[in-house]
């Protein structure tokens, strides 16, 4: 599977206006998230080669005007059948990165790991630092990649981010946490929180195709074609597979 700052670079020549962030809301991972105006510690978990990415398709949602993330199946343009190709749904990048968020809020859950809603709205029960997954478009990995190259890798020291706008005009400034500091070691609490991150090969791993085609609401059925024009010659020579 496509990983590293390399192919995020590579990547976002080809993709300019597909510019989309958040993360996927199915799982019980807990997502980094910010609003307009608020700032976070973090400490990232990852970097250089080892930040993971993948191509991603916008299924529609009934009743919604945005609709959810689901994985290209046609990862190293090499023809594999994709359903979300074949239909033309929007094809985007999309980043992961572990790190941990000091001060991050804890959600009240249900006993599935699901979030629990009172009048409509989530129930937050506190704060602490814990493990989290930023997942976003190009644009966060593009400013990403500088800080990487900048300060000798993102695990290097604590960051600070601030969020500024809204939706698609939304910028993100990460800077160093302590600007008199130079290289930070990880602390024991740091290491202990870091041997819980998430596996990102579960946010990245291409469905089949019958798979893909129930996320469409559609039923399996035996596929003999291709994949979509758009798809081919990309020949990214950093994409690589996770074995």
């Amino acid at each position: 599977m496509p990983r590293g700052f390399q192919g995020v670079k590579q990547t976002s020549e080809e993709i300019q206006a597909r510019r989309n962030a958040g993360g996927d809301g199915g799982t019980s991972a807990l997502w980094f998230r910010l609003a307009d105006g608020e700032s976070a510690i973090v400490r990232f978990l990852e970097q250089g080669e080892d930040i993971f990415w993948c191509y991603m398709h916008e299924v529609p949602v009934e009743g919604r005007n945005f609709g959810r993330d689901v994985v290209c199946c046609n990862q190293e343009n090499d023809g594999t059948p994709c359903p979300g190709c074949e239909q033309d749904l929007q094809r985007k990048f999309k980043g992961f990165v572990n790190l941990i968020w000091n001060e991050a809020p804890i959600f009240k859950r249900d006993k599935e790991g699901k979030l629990e809603k009172e009048d409509g709205k989530v129930v937050i029960t506190g704060h602490k630092p814990q493990v989290a997954v930023w997942g976003s478009g190009i644009r966060v990995f593009e400013e990403l990649e500088e800080v990487n190259t900048d300060y000798r890798g993102l695990r290097s020291r604590r960051f600070k981010v601030k969020r500024k706008g809204v939706k698609l005009d939304t910028k993100y400034h990460i800077s160093p946490a302590d600007t008199d500091g130079g290289k930070e070691d990880f602390t024991a609490a740091e290491k202990e929180l870091e041997a819980k991150k998430y596996d990102l090969n579960t946010f990245i791993k291409p469905p089949s195709y019958d798979e893909f085609l129930k996320e469409l609401g559609q039923s399996p059925q035996q596929h003999n074609g291709g994949g979509s024009g758009e798809q081919q010659g990309r020949g990214n020579p950093f994409m690589r597979n996770r074995g």
